[in-house]
């Protein structure tokens, strides 16, 4: 039997002063300067904790599943 579908990655954007923090997936700059990463969504958790624990900390502007794998989300 087949297991569920994995769980679509998730689009993460974020703005803050400079690079994000060391140790984070490669990313993205929007148009507007904001830092944009995806990541699998059992990595995401991991991601904001160290956007919002980063000194300055990271303002989170968006969170979103990326579609695809029959995820209509």
């Amino acid at each position: 039997t087949a297991g569920p579908a994995p769980a679509a990655p998730v689009e993460i954007e974020a703005e803050g002063r400079g690079e994000p923090p060391a140790g984070l997936p490669p990313h993205t700059r929007t148009a507007a300067g904001a830092v944009r990463i995806t990541v699998p969504a059992d990595a995401s958790d991991a991601v904001l904790r160290a956007l919002l624990t980063a000194e300055p900390p990271w303002h989170i502007t968006a969170v979103r599943t990326v579609p695809g794998n029959g995820d209509a989300r």
